[in-house]
């Protein structure tokens, strides 16, 4: 029913799926208009630096590989583990920028809607804000919130 608890997780987890798989999708299409483009970022590698060091020891730090996609949310890039491989990646990514995070469900041993909870794991820059990562619950009435712009029929004049 329209405005249960029930409804408005399942309407959260349809959006969120929606979102996901779109990222999956145009992920997976083979037409990218700008392949050139994304091919010379992905194969570049820095320069090695060399470094007199100490007592004239010669220092060349070993880079780490570019990640397999652009489109990376840090926390969910092992690829082998998805369904959909690196498609995946590329749709948790796209969670994370029009969602502000990917939503995970707590489904375990819960057999009633009433103790089900939605999380978001963000993957902004947590280094540069200085906060601890983590993935934090929705109140609710943040899910209210989220709930109520989910089911507004059009965007709202600030």
């Amino acid at each position: 029913m329209p405005g249960s608890r029930e409804f408005n997780l399942r309407l959260v987890e349809m959006v969120v799926v929606s979102v996901h798989q779109i990222g999956v999708l145009l992920f997976q299409e083979g037409d990218k208009m700008h392949q050139g483009d994304i091919d010379s970022v992905m194969s570049w590698v820095r320069e090695p630096e060399k470094d007199d060091g100490y007592l004239g020891i010669h220092f060349v730090p070993k880079h780490f590989p570019a990640h397999p996609t652009l489109f990376v949310h840090y926390e969910y890039l092992d690829f082998d583990q998805y369904p959909a491989g690196l498609a995946d990646v590329a749709g948790y990514w796209a969670e994370d920028l029009v969602i502000e995070g990917v939503v995970l469900f707590d489904r375990a041993g819960n057999t009633t809607l009433e103790n089900q909870h939605v999380y978001v794991h963000s993957g902004r820059d947590w280094k540069e804000l200085e906060q601890t990562v983590r993935v934090w619950r929705l109140s609710e009435t943040q899910l209210d919130d989220f709930i109520k712009y989910l089911s507004t029929d059009s965007p709202q004049e600030t």
